[in-house]
This record gives structure tokens, sequence and C-alpha cells, in this order.
């Protein structure tokens, strides 16, 4: 049955399935790309890039209003690779300016429990910890919840198709004086724009990797760490005929399969929303939704798909607010960053 009311994609970048790397096969591929990335890196690409991807707007925003807000003694914006400055470069140049403690929060692209945020940005403390054991890093644990994405995603949706967004109240927390406190929020990297020939070996290698990875899911979904119903549920009330989170790589369902989803329970058109791809980015994917959403309306040429940028300006007051709570409560808790490293495995888990 044809229903006018349209169908909300929420496009993602996907993870790898748990348990992933535990392979030869899987673990060889991967090492090509961190391979990969190295050549990239000693080329020095990332100084010659400048603030002109989304991820890299939505870091901005997110320093700016906490720094307003939270008025910490230190606030570094880092990159988990590929830009200058790196976890390590930030945690020293932090550390030489008097912190007496360290908080490492993952920011745009790192929002969620995936490789990046829970393996990569620990491992990259570790090392910091092996040549200065007598620091106090702390980590901020990566988790959002359901209607957190809900209400990010509404905001974004409203300003962009509406020109205003609706108000979102930012709850008010006490907390004591952080002066002394040094706050790295990491942000992941995008060398998708890039047109070097160290770029197209890099995307070769990550597009197998990306493959491979969909195919260890076998039958399963992934899930995201338990956040698509909620958040699939929360916007649907907000005036959607259905919704469905499609995968750009690395995941299942792709959005492919996920648009025609929509067009099953009757959907005449779909909304294409680019802003999860703001929370979570995995390190080596080579696209972003701009180039997902055209490949997927030459497939669907019949279908009307209006794709919404992710515009991080009116969203950046929010992420702010998961990100600063996050940080004040890994302040509160004082969690040993040791314990965490024992545990660093992705919480992507798939579903059936």
């Amino acid at each position: 049955m044809r229903n006018d009311r349209p169908g909300l994609l929420l496009m993602w970048h996907g993870d790898f399935p748990e348990g992933f790397l535990g392979t030869e096969e899987h673990m060889a591929l991967y090492k090509k790309c961190l391979f990969a990335r190295d050549v990239l890196e000693s080329r020095d690409f990332y100084d010659t890039r400048q603030f002109d991807d989304d991820i890299a707007l939505a870091g901005l925003h997110i320093a700016y209003h906490l720094l307003s807000r939270m008025k910490p003694g230190h606030l570094e914006l880092s990159y988990l690779s590929m830009r200058s400055p790196g976890i390590r470069q930030s945690i020293y140049r932090t550390a030489s300016r008097g912190a007496s403690r360290i908080i490492c929060a993952g920011a745009a692209g790192l929002m969620l429990p995936g490789h990046g945020a829970s393996e990569g940005i620990p491992a990259e403390l570790k090392k910091v910890l092996r040549d200065n054991p007598a620091l106090d890093l702390v980590i901020a644990s990566p988790t959002l919840e359901g209607e957190d994405v809900a209400r990010l995603t509404q905001q974004s949706l409203e300003f962009t198709l509406q020109g205003r967004a609706g108000r979102w109240k930012i709850p008010e927390r006490s907390f004591r004086c952080l002066e002394d406190l040094g706050i790295i929020l990491v942000c992941c990297h995008d060398f998708s724009a890039g047109k070097s020939a160290a770029v197209t070996d890099l995307a070769g290698v990550s597009s197998r990797l990306s493959e491979m990875s969909r195919k260890a899911y076998g039958e399963k979904e992934c899930d995201m760490g338990g956040l698509l119903r909620p958040a699939g549920h929360k916007l649907k009330k907000a005036g959607f005929h259905a919704v469905e989170s499609g995968f750009m790589d690395f995941a299942l369902p792709d959005i492919h399969e996920a648009a025609g989803r929509l067009l099953d329970t009757g959907c005449t058109h779909i909304v294409a929303a680019g802003m999860p791809a703001l929370l979570h980015r995995h390190p080596y994917s080579c696209g972003g939704p701009s180039e997902a959403i055209e490949r997927l309306k030459k497939a669907m040429p019949d279908t009307s798909i209006v794709y919404v940028k992710p515009d991080p300006e009116p969203i950046g007051p929010y992420l702010a607010d998961v990100v600063m709570s996050r940080v004040l409560d890994a302040n509160e808790s004082g969690i040993a960053l040791k314990d965490l490293l024992r545990n660093t495995s992705s919480s992507f888990s798939g579903k059936r």
C-alpha cells in the first residue's frame, strides 16, 4: 500500500563483527591497510588538508562548545591518524602545560564503540603509558543511547529541511573545579577527498577489507551496539512512515537493501540522513554519504530520494553536551585506564 509519508534511511559507516581480526586471513589484509596508511602519513598527507570535511568541522564545533561550557585547564583537538596533531603529541603537550589528569574522549567519528574508539584510541594511550607510567590518563567511554542518536538526527533534519530546529534543553551539571584537568578530543579522519596514488592504493585495500567484513557477518546484521531499534522507534514517532538503517561499508544491511525495505513498506519517497556518519566512522572508510547516495540514486532511478547532508553547526552544542557528559562521568569515576585496556574489544555485535 502506498504511503505519502516519507521513509527515513539512516546512513551509517559499519564496523567489524566481533572477533573479525582473530583469523589469519583477515589480519593479513588489515595489516596491508596499516601499511597503505603509513605510506600516506609518511608523505605528510594530513599536513596538506584543510578543515574541509564534515568530520573535521564537527570536531571543531564540539571543541568550541565544550571549551565555552566546561572551561577546563587545557583542551586539545587531536586525530586518531592521518592528521596532525596525533593523540600522543596532544597528550605530551597537555601534560607539559601542567594538567594533573588527562581525559581522552572520542569525538567526531568516534562517539560509538567501534574499532577506532574501542581499540584504536586505547592502543595509542597504552603506548604513552608504557613510556610514562606516572601519567594520570583516563579514557571516557564511547557510549551513546538510542535516544541520543534519534535526537541528534532529528535536530539535523529539522534544521536543514525547515531552517530551524526544535529546542533541546541541555541538562545542567555541577562539577568541581577543572582547572588542572586536560581534555583531549580525538576525532577520526577523512581521506576520501584525496586523489593521489597513495590514496587510491589505500582505498583499494580498504574496499577489499570492507567486503571481507561484510561476508563475515553471514546472516547476521550489525546492530551498532543495540542503538538501531530504539533510535528508529523514536524517529518513526517524529512523523516518518518507516525507518531503516543501512551501512555504507563493513557491515550489513547495506544501504541498497535498507532502501528496498522502505519501498516494501509502501514508501513512495525516501529521506536519507547522513548525520549518523558524524557519530561513527571506521578508520578505513574510503567514502562518505555523498558518494554512497549517488550510487543509490543510480540504482533506484524511479525512486524519489532526498539526501540531507550532515551539518555540524546546528547540532554542535548537542554533540558537545554528549561528549561533556562522558568526560564528567569519567572524571568522577576515576576508572583506571589499565583496567579498560585489558578489555578493548569492539562492542558492535550482530543479531540474527
